[in-house]
C-alpha cells in the first residue's frame, strides 16, 4: 500500500474562510491561524439608558519617508444628552485607543479592552483597564488575568486571549465588570475601583480553535455515517484504503465542479501502484443522507494504473532524485474523475483541439485530474483522459497561454 504523502498541500485545498477560518476536510487543527489587523475607526457607545455616550477617534498621521508620523493623537470624549438633547461633555481621554469599551450608567466609569495582542511569549499585552472621568484607575495585562496559557489561541502575528463564545458576554452589571478569558476564567470587577471581587470559571466558553475541533469532531462522525451507510462501501474498500471520511453541511470544497452538501475522504490504492498515487473525492450528499457516488472502484483503479503509465508521468518518475516528484494527487467527484470541470473546458478552449461546445457529464468523466508534487513545494497540473490516453498540461507561467496537449504515446498533438 502507497504511503500517505504532502499532508499539509492536502490540507491547504481544504483551507476556507468562514469566520476567519478553517480547514475541516482533514481536521487537523492548525497551531497558527491567519488574521489581519482591523484598522481603527471611529465609534460611539451608549449607557444602559442612552442619556450617556462615549466617542472613540483613532490617531490620524501620514507617512514622512518611511516613518509613519502621529499628527494628531487618539482621543475620546464622554457627554451627556440634556433636557433640550443637547450634548454636554463630561470628560475626555487622549493618546489611547480602544475598539472596544463600555460607559457606565451614569456616564462616569468607562471600561476599555485592550487592542490587538502581539507579544505571545511575554503576554504583555493590555487585557483590561478602568477609568474614572478619563482618569486611569487600573488595569491588567494578558498575564495578570490568563491561569492557563496554553488556551490562548496564536495567530500568524497576533493572538486572542478571549474566547469566541461564552455563557455571559463581557460587559457591564450595575457596578460591576463581567470578563471571559481564553481558559474560561471569569472575573467580576468593580467598577468604581477596578479591583477583581470574584475569580470563577464559564464551562461553557470556548475558544475558535476548540470550535474548530468540536466542529471536525461533528463532521467526521458525520462523514462515517454517511460511509458506512454507503450500499457500494464494501466493494470500494476491497480496493482501496478510505481514510478521514468527513461531511460538514456549512462547508464547500473551491474549485468542485458542483453546489451543495459534500462528503470528503482520501482514497489510497491498496494495490502497489509505479508510483505514490492518493485520491482524494468530494461527493454530493444528496437527498440528505445519501452518497451520489457513481465511480465504481473498478473504474477508479483503472484510471489511475493508466495515469501512471502514461509516457510523461514515467518520464518524471526517471529524473535525478533532487527533481524527481514525491507522488501523484488525484481528484475526483461523484460522477467524473476530476473536480474543476469549468477549468478543463477552458484549456478545451485554450488548445483549440478539443470540441467543447456539446459536451456532455458522459464526455467529461473519464478526464482526470492530478497533480504531482515536486521537490521545493513546486507541483505540475494536469488532466489526462483515461479512455484515449490524451494528457493536457497547462501553462501557469503565461496568462491565457495554450496547454500543452499530448497523445497517449507522449507526442504533441
Amino acid at each position: 500500500m502507497n504511503a500517505l504523502f504532502c499532508p499539509w498541500r492536502e490540507f491547504a485545498w481544504a483551507l476556507h474562510s468562514v469566520v476567519g477560518v478553517l480547514a475541516l476536510c482533514c481536521f487537523a487543527t492548525p497551531a497558527v491561524r491567519a488574521d489581519q489587523v482591523s484598522p481603527p475607526s471611529a465609534w460611539v457607545v451608549t449607557s444602559q439608558f442612552g442619556d450617556h455616550l462615549f466617542k472613540m477617534v483613532p490617531a490620524e498621521g501620514r507617512f514622512v519617508g518611511d516613518k509613519y508620523v502621529i499628527t494628531k493623537e487618539a482621543f475620546g470624549v464622554a457627554y451627556e444628552v440634556d433636557q433640550k438633547g443637547d450634548f454636554v461633555e463630561r470628560w475626555r481621554t487622549k493618546g489611547w485607543f480602544a475598539q472596544r469599551g463600555w460607559l457606565s450608567e451614569d456616564g462616569r466609569y468607562f471600561v476599555r479592552k485592550g487592542p490587538w495582542a502581539s507579544d505571545y511569549e511575554g503576554r504583555t499585552d493590555l487585557a483590561v483597564a478602568f477609568y474614572d472621568r478619563g482618569k486611569l484607575l487600573k488595569q491588567y495585562r494578558v498575564k495578570d488575568l490568563i491561569k492557563n496559557p496554553e488556551a490562548l489561541v496564536q495567530t500568524a502575528s497576533h493572538y486572542f486571549w478571549s474566547p469566541e463564545v461564552q455563557t455571559v458576554p463581557d460587559g457591564l452589571a450595575s457596578k460591576s465588570f463581567h470578563l471571559v478569558m481564553a481558559d474560561k476564567t471569569t472575573y467580576q470587577f468593580n467598577i468604581a475601583t477596578g479591583e477583581i471581587t470574584e475569580t470563577g470559571r464559564d464551562a461553557g466558553a470556548k475558544t475558535m480553535l476548540e470550535l474548530d475541533a468540536e466542529r471536525g469532531r461533528n463532521a467526521l462522525a458525520r462523514g462515517q455515517k454517511l460511509w458506512s451507510a454507503f450500499p457500494a462501501r464494501v466493494a470500494m474498500e476491497k480496493l482501496f484504503e478510505v481514510t478521514r471520511p468527513s461531511a460538514d453541511p456549512e462547508m464547500s470544497m473551491s474549485s468542485v465542479h458542483f453546489d451543495g452538501p459534500e462528503w470528503c475522504a482520501y482514497l489510497e490504492p491498496k494495490k502497489a501502484l509505479a508510483f505514490p498515487v492518493q485520491v482524494r473525492a468530494v461527493i454530493p450528499v444528496v437527498k440528505g443522507d445519501e452518497l451520489a457516488f457513481e465511480i465504481s472502484p473498478e473504474e477508479l483503479l483503472g484510471a489511475l494504473e493508466r495515469l501512471v503509465a502514461h509516457p510523461w508521468v514515467k518520464t518524471r518518475w526517471e529524473e535525478d532524485a533532487e527533481t524527481r516528484p514525491s507522488g501523484i494527487r488525484v481528484r475526483i467527484t461523484g460522477d467524473r474523475l476530476h473536480w474543476d470541470t469549468e477549468e478543463l473546458l477552458g484549456l478545451f478552449k485554450l488548445s483549440g483541439k478539443y470540441p467543447s461546445k456539446s459536451i456532455d457529464v458522459k464526455a467529461l468523466r473519464p478526464w482526470c485530474q492530478a497533480i504531482v508534487d515536486e521537490p521545493g513545494q513546486r507541483y505540475t497540473s494536469l488532466f489526462f483522459n483515461v479512455q484515449t490516453g490524451d494528457l493536457i498540461l497547462p501553462d501557469r507561467s503565461v496568462q491565457g497561454a495554450a496547454p500543452l496537449c499530448l497523445d497517449k504515446m507522449g507526442v504533441e498533438k
